[in-house]
């Protein structure tokens, strides 16, 4: 296991849906509407039965800043029926290797010593207008109001990481 990957957008949302066909887990780290999108989409491009999409998020239910309670709640239902796994009132506490895969480590948001891990192939992080992200002045102008981040993790073989 080498230095983690951090791909641009476009290429983290190809990897997501070409590990999604081939029934790999995709875990989707955030609670905008851009991370449900995504893990709805990885969701549909899995085959039949298979949880290909995870979501995790720290409030309790998706899009939980911005959706009243009653309507979030109704949102999860419906993810989870399109087969995405929704993992509310989560953080993501580290990413590391496992195997050929990654393990992803998560801490409850309200008590970080209930932990709980799983493996996946591919952790996409998208953030939301939250998120405070590190940009240049330009880029900052530039950027619509409101507007996302969106990063990916991947394992990198030994071979590959000299």
């Amino acid at each position: 296991y080498g230095r983690d990957r951090v791909a641009r957008p476009q290429a983290a949302v190809r990897d997501a849906f070409a590990i999604a066909r081939r029934g790999g887990r995709v875990v989707v780290v955030g609670g905008s509407w851009q991370a449900v999108a995504l893990a709805a989409a990885v969701a549909r491009a899995a085959p039949k039965d298979a949880r290909s999409a995870t979501l995790v998020f720290p409030e309790a239910t998706p899009i939980g800043a911005r959706l009243p309670k009653d309507l979030g709640k109704k949102l999860r239902k419906r993810l989870e029926k399109k087969g995405v796994g929704a993992v509310s009132l989560h953080q993501v506490r580290y990413v590391g290797p496992a195997d050929d895969r990654l393990a992803v480590y998560l801490a409850r948001a309200d008590d970080a010593m209930k932990t709980t891990s799983f493996k996946a192939d591919l952790v996409v992080v998208a953030g939301g207008e939250h998120v405070q992200h590190a940009i240049s002045a330009r880029d900052a102008r530039a950027a619509p109001r409101g507007s996302t981040a969106l990063s990916a993790v991947r394992p990198t073989p030994l071979a590959d990481a000299t």
